[in-house]
């Protein structure tokens, strides 16, 4: 059974603060990495995003089953109490 990424409180709470889609500098704003950090993961497909019009953008969906995936319980409370 997979989780309902959209019924999760980290993701409605970045979806209120940004919207469905992030910029590369509000992803990297809200996991608290730099640009060249996050800009590695775009590229080497860690972390999924889409090209459009030259900028990458990642849609806050996909942020959310990253960090899901990736952070663990104990890093969960830093983003929440900080994004």
């Amino acid at each position: 059974m997979t989780k309902n990424i959209k019924a999760s409180a980290t993701y409605n709470y970045i979806f209120e603060q940004f919207g469905v889609f992030l910029s590369i500098n509000d992803a990297c704003k809200i996991l608290k990495i730099s640009r060249d950090v996050l800009d590695r993961m775009v590229h080497s497909g860690e972390m999924p995003a889409a090209k459009i019009g030259g900028r990458y953008i990642i849609s806050t969906e996909d942020l959310v089953e990253w960090f899901e995936r990736n952070v663990t319980q104990t890093q969960h409370g830093i983003l929440r109490q900080t994004a």
